[in-house]
């Protein structure tokens, strides 16, 4: 109890005094403006459909929504009757989830971890199965379902050095938050051996793969290269979820390669929605002929702004080289290179992928992937620019083991071996 109103005091606190940063981003860009209220606990709403189990996952944001959609699926095929609740912290990820699971009951923020919020959302709800993604814990929400009965899993889990120091710096909440969860799948044994470092039981934690490597390919379009407006026979170096500064720092690097070859064309997919009025102002005063997917122009360019959500794997598709952002700053350490290379792409990454660390290995492994880093990157580019395609057999390879890692990780949603809490 005591616990508990300590929990509730220090993130109130935290709470309140992050309000300033937020009104200013809502105010300077729109993020926040959709979730804020819903995620203090006002306008959504859960009601169980029928008689079937309500099942409810968490993903926080666009790579870990995607790396649980086929799970998702899975569990709604095989419980067609159940409630299938799926929530995100990020409105992208949000956006992300209903694009690629219509076919869920309710798509919701996840409330902030205050007992209101989340008591607000929860009340006069059961859970039976609530299921994390990767590695996203929120005592307070944890332990109001834990009275409503659910069952707890962690899938795809991992847990990064920094995070396992701060957690066994803690460690007096660390326990009372994990003993909240029943059942740990991740990634890899590396994880497993970080887990099992922390007060949790050796039984509770299973290694059953990383979710995310899972990609389902969409349907492309044939056109689609000539849609957007580039020519044939133009070479496009597709540039997908950068950050603020990489789209700078990588046109710099680049503008040589532009300034030579002018069937050299660069496309930037920038990460978040509310940059990308700022990425194609910046490219603008670039001194090279600009385009935005969501505009329509006939000028001339060599750079375009792909300021959508949902098509990165079409601008990857169409890409002769793919520059996999995120990894040229320290903070972000990269995002999922597998996508280009599964679609055969030519594909580069910066120094910093620690992660994405996992990944990373499998693609150095099958000699897939050109790690650089910004002083090197244009080296790098030409040399991918003149090779045909990236390795094939890696996805064929991959499947294998990740329709047995699904299998097994459906099993044990279905028939959880785990304990419940009080």
């Amino acid at each position: 109890m005591l616990f508990s109103l300590f929990y509730e005091l220090l993130f109130d606190l935290s709470l309140f005094f992050s309000l300033p940063k937020v009104l200013f981003e809502m105010v300077r860009s729109g993020k926040y403006r959709r979730s804020f209220l819903k995620r203090l606990g006002f306008f959504q709403k859960v009601e169980k459909k029928g008689e079937g189990p309500l099942i409810w996952v968490h993903a926080v944001s666009v790579g870990e929504t995607l790396s649980v959609a086929k799970l998702c699926k899975k569990l709604k095929e095989k419980e067609p009757s159940a409630t299938l609740v799926v929530s995100n912290v990020t409105e992208t990820g949000y956006d992300t989830g209903k694009r690629a699971m219509p076919f869920v009951d309710y798509h919701l923020f996840l409330p902030f971890d205050s007992y209101f919020s989340v008591f607000s959302l929860l009340r006069n709800l059961s859970i039976d199965l609530l299921i994390l993604s990767e590695t996203d814990f929120w005592y307070r929400f944890l332990k109001e379902a834990k009275k409503r009965g659910a069952r707890t899993l962690l899938v795809s889990g991992k847990i990064s050095e920094k995070s396992l120091k701060r957690f066994l710096t803690f460690s007096f909440f660390t326990k009372k938050l994990l003993a909240c969860v029943d059942r740990f799948f991740v990634q890899n044994a590396l994880y497993k051996e970080r887990f099992l470092q922390l007060p949790i039981e050796s039984e509770k934690v299973e290694v059953t793969g990383n979710l995310k490597l899972d990609i389902d390919l969409p349907v492309f379009s044939s056109d689609f290269k000539e849609e957007l407006g580039f020519k044939k026979d133009d070479r496009i170096i597709t540039i997908g979820s950068s950050h603020d500064p990489e789209e700078q720092v990588i046109l710099e690097k680049l503008r040589p390669l532009l300034e030579k070859d002018p069937s050299i064309k660069l496309l930037f997919v920038p990460r978040h929605p509310e940059r990308f009025e700022e990425v194609f102002s910046m490219m603008e005063k670039s001194g090279f002929g600009v385009r935005r997917y969501s505009g329509k122009s006939e000028n001339p360019f060599q750079i375009y702004v792909g300021d959508v959500l949902g098509k990165l794997l079409h601008f990857y598709k169409i890409a002769s080289v793919a520059i996999v952002a995120g990894s040229f700053i320290e903070r972000v350490g990269g995002h999922n290179i597998l996508e280009p290379i599964f679609l055969g792409i030519p594909t580069c990454c910066g120094p910093y992928m620690h992660t994405q660390a996992e990944l990373l290995e499998i693609a150095q492994n099958h000699n897939a992937i050109s790690q650089t880093n910004e002083n090197d990157l244009l080296e790098c580019v030409e040399k991918l620019l003149d090779q045909k395609s990236a390795p094939s057999s890696l996805q064929a390879e991959l499947s294998c083991v990740l329709d047995t890692t699904l299998e097994k990780v459906v099993a044990s949603l279905e028939s959880p071996q785990g304990q419940k809490t009080a």
